[in-house]
């Protein structure tokens, strides 16, 4: 897929996500990374409901900035989770975080450091195990802190599914390429829905 066609998806998806109440405001960010190791990115500040490609940014895998069409955009404060997230698992193309209501209920419903997910059917598609856990790290105000807990955790124990949870803030998940990613963010909303309902 062209780099082109790449940012337009990246858009689509974040239109998307903003009619489910995913990304109000100028909440969540989006990345996907590219054939030649680059990555786009949705900057900081940016309405997710009238995205453009020319309100992303592309970066290195360090965080640099390679090209912007206007000077005055930024990179999002959650762009080292991104970063994080493409060190650690080589064959991940995209990563979405996005702030669903169900993901800060959930944390509230559990204040450990893991969540048990419901025994669904929709688990499959998650490609976890039948009683999988989901880590939840802190929303520290340093953001950098977020990934670096994150790997330590990962490094202890390989994640057992394809996303984490940031208590009271949001759910970031990745896959294989944006239409995983974003699959694996509506199964995950599915899946919290209903640990929310339960009695």
């Amino acid at each position: 897929m062209s780099h082109l066609a790449l940012r337009k998806r990246l858009c689509n998806i974040a239109k998307q996500f903003y009619d489910k109440g995913w990304m109000l405001g100028t909440a969540g960010n989006l990345s996907v990374r590219t054939a030649d190791n680059t990555i786009w990115m949705t900057a900081s500040g940016q309405n997710k409901g009238e995205l453009t490609p020319q309100e992303l940014l592309l970066l290195t895998p360090d965080g640099k900035v390679l090209w912007s069409a206007n000077e005055h955009l930024k990179p999002s404060a959650e762009t080292s989770i991104h970063l994080s997230i493409y060190r650690q698992f080589p064959n991940v193309r995209a990563c979405l975080h996005v702030h669903m209501l169900e993901s800060n209920w959930l944390c509230r419903k559990h204040p450990e450091s893991q969540i048990e997910l419901a025994s669904l059917e929709m688990l499959k598609g998650l490609g976890a195990h039948p009683k999988p856990r989901i880590e939840v790290v802190p929303n520290h105000r340093h953001v950098p802190d977020i990934p670096e807990e994150l790997e330590r955790r990962y490094r202890s124990a390989p994640p057992q599914v394809p996303g984490f949870l940031i208590r009271d803030h949001g759910i970031t998940a990745w896959g294989a390429d944006l239409s995983q990613a974003r699959n694996y963010i509506e199964l995950f909303s599915y899946v919290f829905s209903f640990m929310c309902r339960e009695y």
